[in-house]
């Protein structure tokens, strides 16, 4: 609980010091987004492996732009409303 409250009040560039997503997984995610939006809603499965727990792992994909690409499946109702300890 303690190392997800220290990480949820840092800035992104604090959270994001010393750690990159692999060269090309922006930009490949953003690709899957928009192959995605282009045939009419076809999913594209996605999936993310981080070693984090989910509270920590959602805030590091955050800052380093990861959840912006638009490639990952957008939190259900239950899960936004989810307290992370």
């Amino acid at each position: 609980k303690e190392m997800f409250n220290f990480v949820s009040s840092c800035e992104d560039s604090e959270v994001a010091r010393g750690i990159a997503p692999l060269p090309g997984v922006l930009q490949t995610l953003k690709t899957l987004a928009s192959e995605r939006h282009n045939k009419g809603g076809e999913k594209v499965a996605c999936g993310l492996v981080t070693g984090n727990v989910e509270g920590i792992a959602r805030r590091k994909m955050k800052a380093l732009g990861i959840l912006d690409t638009g490639a990952l499946t957008p939190l259900s109702e239950p899960q936004g409303g989810r307290i992370w300890e």
